[in-house]
């Protein structure tokens, strides 16, 4: 059984550091603690090997660009620990928050983004059929009375 969080996405660091630029303008929901570390790591490494080879302006456009994308992830993961995002102005407070726990179940701000659940549950949780398995042949949809 393949298993997805509620979100839909399995658990991979590469998954997790492009998630965080595609939702760089979504201020709202929760980001686990894996999710926020790897974005924050990833992006350091690419900054600091930018700047490595000698390319301080380009690492400096970089830095700039990808300040949207740390504020939305530095929020949303504020509110996995069930904290407003204005706590990420202070920093000491917004670094212990950063490496705690984050709530259990739901909170104030959204479900769990940790939860896992089988992949034809999440399906049925948002009202769409659950998808053929592509490694089916016809054959056997056709002998189960399905279309191909």
């Amino acid at each position: 059984m393949k298993l997805m969080d509620a979100r839909g996405h399995r658990e991979e660091p590469k998954r997790n550091y492009f998630d965080a630029w595609k939702n760089c303008g979504d201020f709202s929901g929760r980001a686990t603690r894996r999710e926020f570390w790897i974005f924050y790591i990833i992006n350091s490494l690419i900054l600091g090997a930018v700047a490595g080879f000698g390319l301080p302006q380009l690492s400096t456009v970089l830095f700039v660009g990808s300040l949207l994308p740390q504020f939305a992830i530095g929020i949303r993961r504020m509110h996995d620990t069930n904290h407003s995002g204005w706590w990420l102005l202070i920093p000491l407070v917004n670094l212990s928050f950063a490496v705690s726990e984050g709530t259990w179940g739901d909170n104030r701000f959204g479900a769990d983004p940790r939860v896992l659940i089988p992949i034809s549950d999440l399906a049925k949780a948002q009202g769409q059929p659950p998808k053929a398995d592509p490694r089916r042949e016809e054959g056997d949809q056709e002998r189960e009375g399905g279309k191909p």
